[in-house]
């Protein structure tokens, strides 16, 4: 990996910590300063990286390449556009093109406004929320982003530190304590509808049935799950429905967009606010999500994703059958994971050697992310994967 440490080396001196996603760094990748930093070209489920080792990564940026890295419809739609312009004064057609789309697929949508990213996305909602209700506290389950109304590291004020509070997802005791710790009802309850599991409907219930009650928006962040497990999302999987949707990741077939929908009632709301974004209109990324989405639509994307994610974790049941002391994994067949338990102090190595020698065999999987199957991944890579895990796995035995 010469070229790989010899461009880091050079990016370190120019962006802080070498590149602009924390969750790429290599610490986060592969919990070690060994691996793959840049990647050369990616198509299908395939990445090379920038001295020509090629992988079948099942990580796919993120999540946010569901049909796999340069799907042809996906770039088909970008070249077609990119012949009528990016960015312009006027906005494209393809903007309400895409949100009656959008608005047809996902339940709980009747109006939906464009911006960037999802932490941007997520944000938006909060401000609308709170600009519906008239309330400003807010209780939160799941990850959100960088923005300050969910964060806690340095440079947020205690202030606004203050004005959320978070809840432990699928526990409806925790969810009514943190919510009867509040001086006064929130504005919004936001929730990722899966993490690290499914949701308990009962747990769903209860949150629905609160925020209905006391007029507090539930907010649902779709980013990761969005149309991966189906057309209409985790929303629609589940059969609940939120107040607002947030979107982003996966809709526009690694283009950056991301969305905020929901009932016209709070999407109205926007007008008393400015949340606006120069380029969240901008066409290559709008034209991505119209073909994606259709796709999606018209295909069997998110059951052949079903289908080759519950191979994945009924292998990684087998796994955690013959080695129980060090394999742990988690997740839904749309996205999961597997690694190791807290066996040793010498986890971290053995999380080290865990990962590099995935890397060495030809697979990406990453300790910061999930492992997000597309509609580009096939049965064998499955089956190689997990033989490559199961040989893994028997070294790790070996050692503890």
């Amino acid at each position: 990996m010469d070229d790989s440490i010899r461009f880091l080396r050079k990016s370190k001196q120019f962006i802080p910590g070498g590149c602009s996603t924390e969750s790429k760094k290599l610490q986060a990748l592969f919990v070690s300063d060994w691996g793959p930093f840049f990647f050369r070209s990616a198509t299908g489920a395939e990445l090379t990286d920038l001295d020509g080792n090629h992988y079948i990564d099942f990580n796919m940026g993120f999540g946010s390449c569901l049909l796999g890295y340069n799907h042809p419809v996906v770039v088909e739609a970008i070249n077609k556009q990119l012949t009528n312009g990016i960015a312009a004064t006027l906005s494209s057609p393809l903007e309400p093109q895409l949100a009656e789309l959008i608005v047809n697929m996902i339940p709980s949508v009747e109006q939906v406004r464009f911006l960037k990213t999802g932490a941007e996305a997520s944000s938006a909602a909060i401000r609308l929320a709170r600009a519906y209700t008239y309330r400003e506290f807010i209780l939160a389950s799941g990850y959100f982003g960088w923005h300050d109304w969910n964060n806690k590291d340095a440079g947020v004020p205690i202030s606004t530190r203050n004005l959320c509070l978070e809840f432990l997802f699928n526990d409806s005791a925790d969810f009514l304590e943190k919510f009867n710790k509040l001086p006064e009802y929130p504005a919004a309850v936001i929730i990722e509808p899966v993490m690290d599991g499914p949701p308990d409907m009962d747990f769903l219930k209860t949150v629905r049935e609160i925020c209905t009650k006391c007029g507090i928006v539930l907010i649902c962040d779709e980013c990761k799950t969005g149309v991966r497990l189906g057309p209409g999302g985790a929303q629609e999987y589940y059969g609940f429905r939120p107040d607002l949707t947030v979107l982003g990741n996966s809709i526009a077939g690694g283009m950056p967009l991301a969305a905020v929908g929901g009932e016209k009632d709070i999407l109205d709301t926007w007008r008393k606010l400015w949340i606006s974004s120069s380029l969240a209109g901008e066409s290559l990324s709008l034209a991505a999500a119209v073909a994606t989405l259709r796709f999606v639509r018209d295909n069997p994307v998110s059951e052949h994703i079903h289908k080759l994610g519950t191979e994945l974790l009924n292998g990684f049941q087998r796994l955690a059958a013959e080695f129980p002391d060090s394999v742990e994994y988690s997740g839904i067949p749309h996205m999961n994971k597997i690694g190791i338990k807290g066996i040793s102090p010498n986890l971290k190595s053995y999380k080290a050697e865990f990962y590099q020698e995935i890397l060495r065999a030809g697979f990406i999987i990453t300790h910061s992310g999930y492992n997000y199957p597309s509609y580009s991944h096939t049965e064998e890579h499955v089956k190689e994967f997990l033989e490559i895990l199961h040989r893994t796995f028997e070294w790790i035995q070996r050692q503890i």
